[in-house]
C-alpha cells in the first residue's frame, strides 16, 4: 500500500519533489528485500546520464542534477515487486497514469483560476511552482492515459473509470491546440483496432 502511495506521489510530482518520493520508494524496497537488482541496462543508462550531465554543464555552465535521477527511476522500477502476473504490471501503470493525469488536471484548474474562464491554452502554469510551461510539457503527462484508449474501447466495463479522464484529455488537447496529443489519439485508436482484430 505504501509503495502505491509513493508511486502516485512520484507521478504527481507532489510539491515539485517527485524525486524524493522516488528515492523513498527505492529505500522502502531495499528495506523489504535487503537487496538491489542491478541490470546491464541500468549501467548503460547511468553512463549516458553522466555524459549528458557533464555536457550540459560544459555548454551551459549550469547543473542539471535531475537528469541523474533517470537511472534511479529505472532502478526503482526494476526493484518493485516482480511482475509475476499481468495484473501487477497493469496496476503499476494505472497508478502512474492516475498520478500524471492528476498533475496536469491540477495545472489546468490552477491556470483557469489565475487567468479566468477565458483560458485558451496559451499559457500554462504548474500548480506546485507557479512557473509557466509550454503546451507540450503539459501534454506529455497524458501519454500513458492515451495508451489505455484501446482498453476503454474494447473492454469498456473494466476500464469505465478511465473514460471521463480520456474525455477531459481530448477536451484539454483541443483547447490547447495540441496536435501531438490528437495525433497520438488517432494512432492509438488505429493500433488498438488492428491489435483487437488480430487477437480475435
Amino acid at each position: 500500500m505504501l509503495e502505491n502511495i509513493l508511486l502516485f506521489l512520484f507521478a504527481l510530482n507532489f510539491l515539485n519533489n517527485g524525486h524524493i518520493f522516488l528515492i523513498l520508494l527505492l529505500v522502502l524496497r531495499v528495506s523489504q528485500t535487503r537487496a538491489l537488482r542491478f541490470s546491464r541496462d541500468f549501467w548503460v543508462l547511468s553512463v549516458f546520464s553522466i555524459l549528458y550531465f557533464a555536457l550540459y554543464w560544459f555548454l551551459n555552465q549550469s547543473l542539471s542534477v535531475l537528469v541523474l535521477l533517470s537511472p534511479a527511476a529505472f532502478l526503482a522500477g526494476c526493484n518493485l515487486e516482480p511482475f509475476k502476473e499481468e495484473r501487477q504490471l497493469e496496476k503499476t501503470v494505472r497508478i502512474l497514469t492516475l498520478g500524471m493525469f492528476t498533475h496536469v488536471f491540477l495545472n489546468y484548474v490552477y491556470t483557469v483560476f489565475r487567468q479566468g474562464f477565458q483560458y485558451l491554452g496559451t499559457r500554462h502554469y504548474d500548480v506546485w511552482t507557479g512557473a509557466v510551461s509550454a503546451v507540450t510539457a503539459q501534454m506529455v503527462n497524458y501519454i500513458l492515459l492515451i495508451c489505455f484508449l484501446g482498453c476503454c474501447i474494447f473492454h469498456f466495463k473494466r476500464y469505465l473509470y478511465l473514460v471521463p479522464l480520456l474525455i477531459f484529455c481530448i477536451f484539454h488537447a483541443v483547447i490547447c491546440g495540441s496536435r501531438t496529443v490528437v495525433g497520438l489519439f488517432a494512432v492509438s485508436a488505429i493500433v488498438s483496432f488492428f491489435a483487437f482484430v488480430i487477437s480475435e
